[in-house]
């Protein structure tokens, strides 16, 4: 209540703003000013009309009457009509309490001239109630408008509906005025005259039949003025959404390109191509300038090159002469030719739109580039690269990728080439190149299977062989084959030779009287056009190992080097030559091997580390051959006779196939033993197995990969630190297979090697730390570890101190598909898990390291309980989830049966679930659900009780599943109180009752109650929201569960529940700025018997989606939780009215979690420079607004006037506290732990 003194001090002030214009002050001035001095120190303002009715009360307290009270009861309907209309109002006037407050002021007034005329206390009652109730009929209209208005700001809609409120204020205000003044006349007789003479001139009734149909038509003014501000938002609303969709189409092109370049990205990881530019690059790199254009005008190659699509479109010309088929000898140099063809489509296609280069280089050097289906995934990775702008074609590689897939990470053969037929034939006039075909493991089916997918379309190929290779699939219509003629690319061999020769002589390595043209044109003719002869001629005369006058009479004698056979048998006997000794042509050999059968080409550091290596024992790094890669390139260079080559990649390889089959070869050459190179596929496979085994064991930690170190390695950091780990970890199996193929043409060194390998496998599969290793090894680097076809050698006979090879081999593999199976997706992540005993308890085998320490108890079955019907079919049982009670002496579990239909859908990998939206309610039906309560130690239920789920309730989660992108894969929310005796599934609560002396059969006595989650758009009150307690599993009321996210969580004492809410998880990257809604429970029930929980807060926010461990947890014993919000870390006391949020940390913390006493905040930091320093924070004096103990002591509201809190760092632990604890500026050197105790993470059992 305001006193006049109060206002009269504010009158002054007031002149400034009466002069603006504003009606609401106009009215209020000339009602101020037309009292006396004396009625202004009577007058009364009160900001509500509770408080009038009072003052009321107290005048009338010992007559209070029907009249009074109906007039009391009358005013305060309507100050509920008006309550809107202050509100917007006080939008305008900046809250003035005096605008409402002369109101009620002015009625009291009136009341106390006129309280001992009945009838007119009845006349002024029903004008009141008039006026409530015409208010009232557009109090939501107005409610909505001014909330709407608010948000936007004044213009000049809200002006007009300023003026239309003010005047129905003015006639409320003005009705009064004109009663107050017809009563407050000075002396009785003379004020009953003026009142009688009022009345008789102008009837009351008349004159408040006035005052209404001026309110009446003013309140249609108001009407007309919200219908035009809601036309006015609502237009405004539609210029911002045509702005913002103006932004977002503004934005959509980068947006676009980052979803289209994210899409794709992921479809080339599905495709998984072999590199395929490598060796189109290197061709490049090594081609002197100037070669290779007379293929470029050879007419054959122009008339393919020169043939346009709209021709090949022709269905008189279908697919005739669209194949190009270059053959040429070995070393011609048909790889660097169709290096510079490709460079040559690509130029004069650049400008070609739908027109595309695709091509595909099979290499032999590399095992994983020979197979067919590595050059339509290269291709069709090719296709999807230059496509990615054209969305349908996008669209189509995803649809058949997630929909019509067979849902492996990895595309199959078939669906490779399905897709690639299909996007072909969105890009008529694309050319495809295949070079070294005769490479390919399989020609033939390569071929046919090309043939098949460019059936009906028209695409130009290009293939490049040597002249053994058939083409199949391919009519001779569409054969255009071209055999390079010898000497055609004689002139491109001298122009190679040239520089070289011309260096030789600048460096007086030739003699005086040899021409260097001479030389060239010799080479350049004894070559037979093999580009390949030419380098390795120049290779050798450049060598290190060769003396002048070698060098002389190899020029001499060009006749020795015949062909390519005789230039590497002259090479090898130089190599011979200059490693004399055992060692040095050890090593040479060793070389050899690796590069000709190593899996995949060996990089610069894993050579060295191989060529180190002697079995059964660890490396030394005195046995490398070079401190640093560069030396060691070169050395390799020299001791290889130039034979091996680096690449850009610095992976080693022979500069050409003919070396490796030159090799393989040398077994039956007429070589003495002793000088020749020897090289037996199968022993060499078998020394690459063994060598690769031998690092596992001897060079590799016998322990986790990281050991203790809480910061791992990345796998590019551990394959520095032990550069043979990713070669021997996925291709040990490969050469152990290979190795163990046994022929009768084996010698007897490659059947001892045999025997060697088939022992040393065996004490691998019994040495559990080294298994263990190699299975960490192998998922660190992202690949299952498999035995691959070695369990194909289980046949052998072969016997080791009482171990049989084939058992041995055949249980092994047994084991190693278990933690595959069904520890792969926690391996995946983790693969340190493979060393803990979590996984052992479950996977009793005796080739990893396991643990005798615990023991696996079965808890539960799969199996339909007897409480349900038997003559339904069920399913197996789903295990939702699992919780130990606190003191761990129980476990609860939840499961599921879900529907029989639903079931069937899910096991049928080719049904179109996003297609079953119309059948939701038929998947929904018949879904059962089990509660248990065990005792651990006696194996013991103590309550069980399954019950049906509403469909209602399911099918919410349903229509989430079949939107989703994994729609087999959906949440069930569930949580669980600490004591085990409370669990909420879905939307229900469930209280279980558990007798005072254990009985021999479990409780199955419980009671439930549904929540019905709040709308944020509805005023909190809880009889809306929660319905009643009920015994029966029966709702009454049809849930209203949102079709989004959702989760729920009990407090410490089971008394709260919160329910969080939002459009999906809130890690996810598209939610970490989405709204979040949160409700907070309170169990009001004064029994234990049946839960009442209502609605006592609810509120928005963003939850960090960094945090992915408790972002909201309750304080262990006050009405307060903790979150972590986006940006920075808040407490809200929800009890409080109204609720309090209070920000606690400047950053989010992940791992929230409250010490024992309640004092403390505890989490890890998340998004800093230092992610996971531990933070420990003194909340107490920010949770008192009220007298609250903590910890023994009592905080006072006082103690909201701290200082901000001071962070002082110790170690990696940053602690919180206010400043007065902090005063000496030093740390107490220990804390309390009586003070500070932090309750353990519940995790899942």
């Amino acid at each position: 209540m305001v006193s006049s003194q109060d206002e009269a001090r504010t009158c002054d002030n007031d002149v400034e703003i009466f002069s603006t214009g504003n009606l609401f002050y106009d009215v209020r001035s000339s009602f101020y000013y037309s009292m006396t001095e004396e009625e202004r120190q009577q007058f009364e303002y009160f900001h509500n009309c509770e408080a009038m009715i009072y003052t009321i009360d107290k005048m009338t307290s010992n007559s209070r009457q029907g009249p009074v009270l109906e007039f009391c009861e009358s005013v305060r309907n309507l100050s509920t009509s008006l309550s809107p209309y202050f509100e917007a109002i006080s939008s305008f006037v900046q809250s003035d309490p005096h605008i409402a407050g002369l109101i009620w002021g002015s009625i009291l007034m009136v009341f106390k001239l006129c309280q001992n005329y009945s009838t007119f206390v009845e006349k002024l009652k029903t004008v009141l109630q008039r006026m409530a109730q015409e208010l009232a009929a557009i109090e939501f209209r107005t409610v909505n408008v001014q909330t709407t208005l608010n948000r936007r700001g004044n213009g000049p809609t809200t002006h007009r509906l300023q003026d239309a409120l003010s005047h129905l204020y003015s006639d409320i205000v003005g009705l009064c005025h004109r009663l107050y003044r017809m009563f407050s006349s000075k002396g009785k007789g003379w004020q009953r005259a003026k009142l009688l003479m009022n009345l008789a001139w102008k009837p009351f009734d008349i004159q408040f039949a006035e005052c209404l149909d001026r309110f009446q038509y003013h309140k249609r003014l108001l009407i007309l003025e919200i219908d035009a501000a809601a036309t006015q938002i609502l237009l405004d609303e539609y210029d911002k959404i045509e702005r913002e969709i103006a932004t977002a189409n503004h934005r959509s092109d980068g947006l676009g390109k980052d979803v289209i370049q994210r899409k794709t990205t992921e479809l080339k990881a599905w495709i998984h191509a072999p590199p395929w530019q490598p060796v189109y690059e290197r061709s490049l790199s090594k081609r002197t300038p100037g070669t290779g254009t007379w293929m470029l005008d050879h007419p054959s190659y122009k008339t393919w090159r020169d043939r346009d699509s709209s021709e090949l479109s022709s269905p008189s010309h279908e697919r005739a002469g669209n194949l190009f088929f270059v053959q040429a000898k070995p070393g011609y140099g048909k790889t660097t030719l169709c290096a510079t063809i490709i460079e040559d489509l690509r130029q004069r296609l650049l400008s070609r739109s739908g027109q595309s280069i695709l091509f595909y280089f099979f290499d032999k050097q590399d095992i994983h580039a020979t197979v067919p289906d590595a050059a339509f995934r290269a291709i069709l990775t090719q296709i999807l690269h230059s496509s990615q702008h054209d969305r349908e074609a996008l669209d189509l590689a995803l649809l058949l990728k997630d929909n019509h897939g067979s849902g492996q990470l990895t595309a199959s053969a078939a669906e490779v080439r399905d897709l690639c037929a299909i996007l072909l034939l969105r890009f008529p006039g694309s050319t495809l190149v295949f070079d070294g075909v005769d490479e390919c493991s399989s020609s033939e089916e390569f071929s046919c299977e090309l043939s098949r997918i460019l059936h009906g379309l028209h695409c130009k190929v290009l293939f490049s062989a040597r002249p053994n290779v058939t083409i199949k699939g391919f009519t001779d219509t569409e054969f255009s084959p071209i055999y390079l003629e010898e000497f055609a690319n004689l002139t491109d061999i001298e122009s190679y030779l040239g520089p070289h020769v011309a260096e030789m002589d600048k460096m007086n390595e030739l003699d005086d009287e040899e021409c260097t043209e001479d030389i060239v044109k010799e080479i350049a003719r004894r070559s037979q056009s093999m580009f390949l002869w030419a380098n390795l001629m120049v290779r050798y005369l450049n060598s290190d190992f060769i003396s002048p006058e070698d060098r002389h009479y190899a020029i001499s004698h060009l006749n020795l080097f015949e062909d390519l056979d005789s230039m590497y048998f002259q090479i090898f006997q130089k190599i011979r030559q200059s490693a004399p000794d055992k060692r040095p042509w050890a090593t040479v050999q060793k070389l050899f091997e690796w590069v000709a059968f190593a899996g995949r080409p060996l990089t610069a550091s894993e050579l060295r580390t191989a060529l180190s290596l002697a079995i059964g024992k660890p490396t030394k790094s005195s046995r490398f051959l070079a401190k640093n890669l560069n030396t060691f390139q070169k050395i390799i260079s020299r001791i290889s006779g130039a034979l091996v080559e680096f690449g850009q990649d610095r992976t080693a390889r022979f500069i050409h196939l003919s070396v490796s089959e030159f090799l393989s070869d040398s077994l039956t050459s007429d070589q003495p033993e002793k000088d020749r190179l020897r090289i037996s596929p199968e022993s060499t496979h078998c020394s690459i197995a063994m060598n690769c085994l031998s690092y596992l064991v001897h060079d590799v930690p016998r322990g986790p990969l990281y050991g203790l170190s809480p910061n791992r390695l990345n796998t590019i950091d551990l394959i520095s630190k032990y550069p043979l780990l990713l070669f021997s970890t996925q291709f040990w199996t490969h050469h152990g297979y290979l190795g163990l193929e046994k022929n009768g043409n084996s010698p007897k060194e490659s059947l001892k090697q045999q025997s060697d390998l088939l022992s040393m496998i065996t004490q691998f599969f019994l040495d559990e730390i080294s298994v263990t290793v190699w299975t960490e090894a192998s998922w660190t680097f992202k690949v299952e570890p498999s035995l691959g076809r070695l369990v194909n050698r289980a046949h052998i006979e072969f016997d080791l101190n009482g171990s049989r090879w084939s058992d041995l081999l055949v249980s092994f593999s047994n084991d190693l598909s278990q933690p595959n199976k069904t520890w792969g997706h926690l391996l995946r992540d983790d693969p340190t898990e493979i060393w803990q005993p979590s996984i052992h308890i479950f996977m009793k085998s005796r080739f990893w390291i396991g643990t005798k320490a615990g023991k696996v108890t079965p808890l539960s079955s799969a199996m339909p309980e007897s409480s349900l019907d038997p003559a339904v079919p069920r399913c197996d049982a789903l295990l939702i989830s699992s919780k130990c009670s606190v003191d761990g002496s129980e476990v609860a579990m939840i499961k599921i049966w879900p529907s029989r239909a639903f079931d069937e859908l899910m096991r049928d990998p080719h049904s179109q679930l996003p297609n079953v939206c119309q059948a939701l309610e038929s998947l929904a039906t018949d879904w059962h659900v089990n509660y248990t309560v065990k005792r651990i130690l006696e194996n013991k239920e103590v309550h069980k009780s399954t019950f049906e789920i509403p469909s209602e309730s399911i099918v919410p989660l349903l229509k989430r599943a079949v939107r989703s992108k994994e729609p087999r894969s959906f949440p069930f929310p569930v949580s669980f109180s600490e004591d085990l005796r409370q669990v909420a599934i879905l939307s229900y609560l469930i209280r279980i009752r558990l007798p005072a002396d254990i009985i021999d059969r479990p409780s199955k006595e419980f009671t439930a109650q549904e929540l019905i989650f709040p709308s944020s758009e509805l005023v909190i009150d809880n009889s809306q929201y929660i319905s009643k307690p009920r015994e029966h599993f029966e709702p009454i009321l049809e849930p209203e569960a949102p079709d989004c996210w959702y989760e729920t969580k009990f407090s410490p004492n089971a008394r709260y529940i919160i329910l969080l809410c939002g459009p999906g998880r809130p890690d996810v990257e598209y939610n970490f700025y989405a709204d979040w809604s949160l409700a907070i429970y309170q169990d009001q029930s004064s029994c234990d018997h049946a839960p009442d929980f209502q609605l006592v807060d609810q509120f928005s926010t963003n939850i960090c989606g960094h945090a992915l461990s408790r972002p909201v947890v309750f304080h262990p014993c006050e009405p307060v939780v903790a979150l972590s919000r986006l940006g920075v870390t808040s407490i809200r006391s929800f009890a409080e009215s109204p609720p309090r949020m209070v920000n606690v940390f400047i950053r989010p913390l992940d791992n929230l979690e409250w010490s024992t006493c309640g004092s403390f905040l505890h989490g890890t930091e998340i998004g800093t420079t230092h992610p996971g320093n531990r933070v420990m924070i003194n909340v107490s004096a920010k949770l008192c607004n009220r007298s609250i103990s903590f910890a023994g002591r009592t905080n006072s509201a006082n103690d909201l006037h701290q200082p901000e809190m001071q962070l002082a760092q110790t170690g990696t632990t940053t602690i919180a506290q206010n400043w007065s604890t902090l005063a000496t500026n030093k740390l107490p050197k220990t804390i309390d732990s009586n003070t500070v105790i932090f309750s353990k993470s519940q995790g899942r059992a």
